[in-house]
């Protein structure tokens, strides 16, 4: 059963307290000690952290009784005990207007037996299996921080990680204020599904009318189920997750997905681009990359190439591949962006295991030394890579190192064999390479028709550059010659669109 949040406000004195002790434990933990926000609200735990495998929550206790804190004793032992962790108080006072510890060392009690507690003595290798709630925090700080706050942009307002309290996050849109449902998964169990949320989703929106309401669902694969590729095993304390998470989602979603596709489909640009940008603003990575796109070229709205890579950042940082590549075209010819080769290279180096355009155009870094240093040898590699994935970009740029003999000896038979396979695809920079093997004879028989079939074919296709190819070849060619290379062209052309 869940309980709607209940915000209030702190004191103060509370508030100054609690920052002190804050500052304590950052100086006595030092660079192991991970702070987690438990809530911006009131609640009994005043604050927590981590240290290895062991979870601390803190309870603060004036020992003069002067200040109001938040919650009891007994209600901060009951939250932790459903987080399975440590129940800590510590003990302050107040000695001339300033906060003390009352306990040496840590200053830190069992909120049950009295005993001091060393965090340090409690922390070892053993694999702590982490409790539902301490996941659905792993999951909540995963939206709030990562989503909400960095790849979006927008400002959240409160929020609390514990499960059973609704809304999980409340943030501001500019004009609308906004609140999230937060629910988290992990292998092996089922992923989280929107009908998981409909009962919740009535409960706030009937104690909140005036926000729009989101849900999220996470799922999290530990790290530890990677490693040993069994998804079956638990999700141990300290150890690190990878993430799944769609967007910030709504049940009106999926039918304005269908309506975009359609809008698209008809090229009612204007349309398709009001029903895409708030699924863009929800998180949706594929959805943030084509809002790029109709902003980098001017469709249904204002070309604006800031905006466009402003987009495809935010794509690029929800781990979406053609996101990453696309922030690397960017960096790389400067569009929306100052130009850095090197930011390039990194951009295409991180999307390349995912995208064949990203590794085509590393293999590029590679071949021109932009952004690295020079690696012919790299760049085969990379473009033999390319190769067995049938890529015909790949195949086109290995064709031309034959060619140019880059990195290997010339050979213009294997040039012309894998320009050949390229064209297969449909390939118009490959038919264009090829127009020039046979103007000029290497790695075929010197044909001027064939040369200048190929050359208008490619330009038919959409290679703008052949359109001097043709007029500089055909001066020199016969009335004959140029009727036989008009017919072989619109033959080639035909058999392809039959």
């Amino acid at each position: 059963m869940n309980t709607v949040i209940d915000s209030g406000e702190f004191t103060d004195d509370f508030i100054d307290c609690a920052r002190f002790v804050n500052n304590f434990f950052s100086e006595k933990g030092k660079d192991v000690i991970n702070f987690i926000s438990f809530a911006t609200i009131p609640t009994p735990v005043h604050t927590s952290f981590r240290i290895g495998n062991q979870l601390f929550f803190i309870h603060i206790v004036d020992l003069d009784d002067n200040m109001e804190q938040p919650g009891s004793i007994e209600g901060f032992i009951s939250i932790c005990e459903r987080f399975q962790c440590l129940a800590c108080l510590i003990p302050v006072r107040k000695k001339n207007n300033k906060w003390t510890i009352e306990n040496l060392d840590w200053g830190l009690i069992d909120a049950k037996t009295g005993d001091v507690i060393d965090p340090y003595e409690l922390v070892s290798d053993e694999k702590i299996v982490m409790s539902d709630y301490e996941i659905h925090e792993m999951g909540n700080d995963y939206v709030r921080y990562h989503i909400i706050t960095k790849n979006l942009g927008y400002k959240v307002s409160s929020f609390i990680i514990d499960p059973d309290i609704i809304p999980s996050i409340i943030f501001n849109k500019p004009n609308e204020k906004c609140c999230v449902l937060v629910k988290v998964s992990y292998d092996p169990n089922p992923w989280v599904r929107q009908e998981d949320f409909k009962d919740e989703l009535e409960n706030v929106k009937s104690s909140f009318p005036d926000m729009t309401v989101y849900f999220a669902g996470v799922h999290l694969f530990g790290q530890e189920q990677m490693k040993q590729k069994d998804n079956t095993l638990p999700l141990y304390r300290g150890q690190g997750y990878y993430p799944t998470f769609r967007g910030l989602e709504t049940f009106d979603d999926l039918d304005n997905i269908r309506k975009f596709d359609k809008a698209n489909k008809d090229e009612d640009y204007t349309n398709a681009f009001k029903l895409l940008l708030p699924l863009a603003e929800q998180g949706y990575d594929h959805a943030q990359n084509y809002i790029a796109q109709f902003y980098e070229y001017g469709l249904g709205t204002k070309k604006d190439m800031k905006l466009a890579f402003k987009w495809y950042l935010r794509s690029a940082e929800r781990g979406a591949s053609y996101g990453q590549n696309n922030v690397g075209v960017c960096y790389k010819f400067g569009k929306g962006v100052e130009k850095n080769l090197t930011t390039a290279f990194e951009w295409f180096k991180k999307a390349a295991g995912d995208s064949n355009r990203a590794l085509y155009n590393l293999g590029l870094c590679f071949r021109d030394g932009e952004g690295v240093e020079q690696d012919y040898s790299e760049a085969i590699k990379i473009f033999k890579l390319l190769v067995d994935k049938n890529d015909e970009e790949g195949i086109c740029a290995l064709g031309v190192m034959y060619y140019e003999g880059k990195g290997v000896p010339i050979d213009y038979k294997e040039a012309v064999r894998l320009t050949k396979l390229a064209i297969k695809q449909g390939h118009n920079t490959s038919q264009r390479n090829l127009g020039e093997f046979y103007e000029y004879g290497r790695g075929v028989k010197q044909d001027n028709v064939k040369a200048l079939m190929w050359y208008a074919v490619s330009l038919k296709n959409g290679w703008n550059e052949s359109k001097e190819l043709v007029k500089n070849l055909a001066k020199k060619m016969s009335v004959k010659d140029l009727k036989k290379a008009e017919n072989l062209t619109n033959k080639y052309m035909g058999a392809k669109n039959d």
